[in-house]
């Protein structure tokens, strides 16, 4: 009689360490940090996610191209030495060609 008592209450402690554990989990636990990554492995801290591309992109903008060069006397110059192939087959015939209804 005494032994199912005991089970009794080994199997109420479990669950209730069990419950306990998980509304620990749920609804306690701290919320993460989240930590952003860079490409090294380096951890950073306080910047804001996207915020490197807004900076490349602001970079991109600011490059300006000098079209001279394609004015030069250099550029004119050059030859194109491209060498035409000629037509060649182009994959091969459909094979579900010969059933009606298909196109």
């Amino acid at each position: 009689m005494e032994s199912s008592n005991t089970k009794k209450i080994v199997i109420w402690g479990v669950i209730l360490v069990l419950v306990l554990f998980s509304v620990y989990f749920v609804w306690l636990r701290p919320a993460p940090q989240k930590a952003t990554v860079d490409e090294f492995g380096n951890l950073i801290e306080s910047q804001t996610v996207g915020q490197d591309l807004v900076s490349l992109l602001a970079e991109l903008q600011a490059v300006k191209l000098d079209t001279n060069l394609f004015d030069s006397p250099a550029f004119v110059g050059l030859t194109d030495f491209t060498t035409d192939l000629g037509k060649e087959p182009q994959g091969r015939n459909n094979p579900f060609q010969s059933f009606p209804g298909v196109r």
